[in-house]
């Protein structure tokens, strides 16, 4: 009985043996593909000024097209090769300064598409970046700016939780255009 059980495990062992040394011979196997929520949040500013709002006291206070905060979710999908995944999101974008009377505000829903090369913790990102309906609301001060959808492109880099972006894009309307050009910073969660 003895005999048979270690026939059976030398044989099994020898079974084994050239798998172990395949994958000591080409390394580990790469990840599988796999897919995560993700979102973002952030601050950005930058860009042409909108409108400048006086209040009582003398001060005033300027609304650029790069200003906001937003916040975005969507999908990361990471590859079977470590180095390279891909992010897609839907967020909101809000800039506003508030007055006794008004709210000044600019708004805008950005669409994301970025790709990224990972390297350990530090993640390089480009992408296209169009945004729906931006829109400035005047609270009834002035007639409202609406501009057309634009279309842009993202560049950012984050480490770990933590990163910088810049986005270049144009919103255009009958009354002109206006540069939505800005630099911010992002907190960004995948899981």
């Amino acid at each position: 009985m003895r005999i048979r059980s270690a026939i059976a495990a030398f044989s099994l062992l020898g079974l084994l043996a050239p798998v172990a040394a395949h994958a000591d011979q080409f390394g580990p196997e790469p990840p599988a593909s796999l897919t995560h929520f993700t979102f973002d949040a952030g601050f950005t500013g930058g860009g042409d000024k909108l409108v400048v709002v006086n209040f009582s006291d003398g001060s005033s206070q300027s609304l650029y097209a790069g200003d906001s905060g937003y916040l975005d979710v969507g999908v990361l999908q990471d590859f079977g090769d470590p180095h390279w995944s891909l992010k897609g999101t839907l967020g909101y974008a809000y800039a506003a300064v508030n007055g006794s009377n008004a709210t000044i505000s600019f708004s805008h829903v950005p669409l994301e598409v970025i790709g990224l090369y990972n390297l350990g913790n530090n993640h390089f990102g480009l992408g296209v970046r169009y945004d729906m309906n931006p829109r400035l609301d005047l609270d009834g001060l002035g007639p409202n700016g609406n501009f057309n959808n634009a279309l842009g492109w993202v560049l950012e880099y984050r480490w770990w939780l933590f990163g910088i972006r810049y986005t270049n894009i144009t919103y255009r309307s009958p009354q002109g255009d206006a540069s939505g050009n800005s630099l911010g910073v992002f907190f960004n969660y995948s899981f």
